[in-house]
């Protein structure tokens, strides 16, 4: 069961790549925008709901094996992070770089109140997911 954790929480290893494991783990989300892209709106929250809760179980059980507070090879949580910032956009090639960039810069700046999210005991997704919903007004902002 460890094994399994490991491979969801590094999103199949993803985070395990010493550059950047945060933005690659952020655009290991592309496949599944892409293949919810003709979806329904319903189906996509919730298919959200549910990654989200799986993210929050499989990143609190990993961080015990890799012995860390917030591990760097953990990136369900950006992944999870980029499907709240994009998933309800249109699919494009714009649309989905745009979010991208912006989520990154939101979690790697860490602007309030994500920096103090990031604070929460046990909650080392809950700072992707802000950044993920301040992503995603700024876009609806943009683009509408």
């Amino acid at each position: 069961m460890k094994k399994i954790e490991k491979i969801i929480a590094t999103w199949f290893g993803i985070g395990l790549i010493p550059v950047a494991p945060g933005t690659l783990g952020s655009a290991g989300a592309f496949p599944i925008l892409f293949l919810l892209r003709k979806t329904r709106p319903v189906f996509k929250f919730l298919f959200l709901i549910f990654f989200i809760i799986l993210a929050t179980a499989i990143s609190q059980r990993a961080k015990r094996l890799f012995e860390e507070d917030d591990p760097k090879q953990i990136v369900i949580d950006e992944v999870a992070g980029m499907l709240v910032a994009a998933i309800f956009l249109p699919f494009s090639f714009k649309n989905i770089l745009f979010a991208f960039l912006i989520f990154r810069l939101f979690d790697i700046t860490k602007p309030p109140p994500v920096k103090r999210i990031e604070k929460i005991k046990g909650g080392i997704i809950f700072d992707d997911l802000i950044a993920g919903l301040f992503t995603f007004i700024i876009m609806k902002g943009i683009f509408g």
